[in-house]
């Protein structure tokens, strides 16, 4: 683990652009590929202050889609609303726990 590894991907820009690009890289002492590392890393940090942290590890998402779900279904619940016999609270609970061991042996495998 501790490894990043830079993934490529073919940008097309049109001239003016890149022209621009290479300009504002120069007189920030940086070439082309830093420069547009440090663009979207300022974008992606601006986004996330606004939207909140984005997610990667799709284990860990996963955990916190259903760690959701069981909220909204005790809050669903708590109303004493009537709960059809297909929507079981345990069933959920069930499978948070599920996904929490899966996510276990997700980063176990990683490291």
């Amino acid at each position: 683990m501790g490894k990043n590894l830079v993934k490529s991907y073919p940008l097309r820009l049109d001239e003016e652009l890149m022209d621009k690009l290479k300009v504002i890289a120069k007189k920030e002492d940086r070439n082309v590929r830093e420069q547009i590392t440090k663009i979207v890393r300022d974008y992606i940090l601006r986004y996330e202050m606004q939207h909140g942290t984005i997610n990667t590890n799709r284990a860990e998402h996963m955990l916190q889609v259903t760690q959701e779900t069981i909220k909204s279904a005790e809050n669903y619940k708590k109303k004493e609303m009537k709960i059809s016999d297909d929507f079981n609270v345990n069933n959920i609970l069930q499978a948070s726990a599920y996904a929490s061991k899966k996510t276990k042996i997700y980063e176990t495998k990683k490291e």
